[in-house]
């Protein structure tokens, strides 16, 4: 799901702006989310109103 949401952020905005919101909470540019990982939401929510 996150990298549904990270790939439709790219489109949106573009990879420049989503690298530095990732980066902003210690998100790899390059991170490769599992389907069964567990992700914060908190973190998702930073990621995005960044």
């Amino acid at each position: 799901m996150v990298a549904t949401w990270l790939k439709t952020c790219r489109k949106l905005y573009n990879d420049e702006v989503v690298d530095k919101s990732m980066s902003s909470i210690g998100w790899d540019k390059n991170r490769i989310f599992s389907p069964i990982e567990k992700v914060d939401d908190g973190d998702i929510k930073k990621v995005i109103k960044k």
